[in-house]
């Protein structure tokens, strides 16, 4: 699975500020006037990918995961034409994005996790997309630096997805069309432990299109064409009693192999690939990664305390006044001596 960051550059004299990188490779991809624009451009070929990207504040608004669902695999010819799951997660990210917005930003149902456009539609939104070209896409990807691929529930914004059925459920309640019976069945449902988020809005849909009875679960799936499986809520919110080292290296974004020692120090890990023939590698603080770090309350970020930072301005202060100090002992010793000698 490849991996990108979409980071906010600005330069001067550039209308492209948008940056699309691999996170170990020095060179960047390419560069986009909008957000949107290097997200479409690049969805059209069909990679599976883990892209993390950045707000126009640069800081990590949020992620979105490309792949097919876990039943289906790739052709005998490797083809990449197959159906694709689109997932935005903004769920412990600072940077303030909303899920409704990010899945309208990006042409993403916000349930279904399809793009909402046709694809001739798509085809005509990519053409029209203005950018610079730094790498050639067919031989940017370093094959030693795929990153493993996780189940697909581990990606989805549970607690977005949740809010926003929510919200359809009382819209539908306020157009009093829907028996009230109707409505609880639905309520019920998205407090199940075993949550099929897609049947609920299928369910909504189906009201919404005047049909008396809700979807039935048992049809099949309508991305894949197999039976619907549930998808288990509690496999992708942290329990209260999870270690902190477990949870952050579920949303290392790297998928990197190497411990977190203390969740409060700087995050630098992999100056030891410094070297490597596709450039250097940058720090997490380098593409202004927020957090990474959760306490023992579940998905709730945990600021870095930047203890250096706050001892270097000490030291400097310091040494500031042991300066004006001894410039001061220095022009009294002078002002005393210079009365002596008259």
């Amino acid at each position: 699975m490849k991996r990108l960051n979409l980071l906010y550059k600005p330069e001067k004299e550039n209308e492209f500020p948008w940056l699309l990188i691999h996170p170990k490779v020095k060179e960047g991809l390419a560069r986009f006037k909008t957000r949107a624009d290097a997200i479409n451009w690049f969805l059209q070929f069909n990679y599976e990918v883990y892209i993390w990207f950045q707000t126009s504040k640069k800081i990590f608004g949020g992620q979105l995961a490309v792949l097919r669902p876990d039943d289906e695999t790739e052709s005998k010819d490797g083809s990449k034409d197959g159906k694709l799951l689109f997932i935005p997660k903004i769920t412990g990210f600072d940077g303030g994005d909303i899920y409704e917005k990010i899945c309208e930003e990006f042409n993403i149902h916000q349930q279904y996790l399809t793009r909402n456009l046709s694809q001739s539609d798509l085809d005509k939104k990519v053409k029209a997309i203005e950018f610079q070209l730094i790498s050639d896409v067919n031989t940017y990807f370093p094959p030693d630096l795929e990153t493993t691929r996780r189940k697909q529930t581990e990606y989805i914004d549970l607690n977005s997805i949740k809010a926003s059925l929510e919200l359809r459920i009382s819209e539908l309640e306020k157009e009093k069309s829907v028996a009230k019976e109707q409505i609880d069945k639905l309520k019920e449902k998205l407090q199940e432990k075993e949550l099929n988020f897609m049947d609920i809005n299928k369910n909504i849909d189906s009201f919404y299109e005047g049909n008396d009875q809700p979807f039935e679960p048992q049809d099949p799936n309508f991305m894949t064409g197999e039976q619907q499986q549930n998808i288990n809520s509690g496999e992708f919110v942290p329990e209260q009693n999870e270690d902190e080292m477990s949870q952050a290296n579920m949303y290392d974004p790297y998928q990197s192999t190497q411990q977190y020692l203390d969740p409060n120090q700087q995050i630098a890990i992999y100056d030891q690939f410094n070297g490597y023939p596709n450039g250097e590698i940058m720090g997490y603080d380098q593409y202004g990664y927020p957090t990474g770090m959760y306490n023992n309350a579940g998905m709730d970020p945990v600021k870095k305390e930047k203890i250096v930072s706050t001892i270097n301005w000490i030291l400097i202060g310091a040494s500031i006044i042991a300066f004006l100090l001894i410039l001061f002992i220095a022009l009294f010793n002078g002002i005393l001596t210079y009365f002596n000698v008259i």
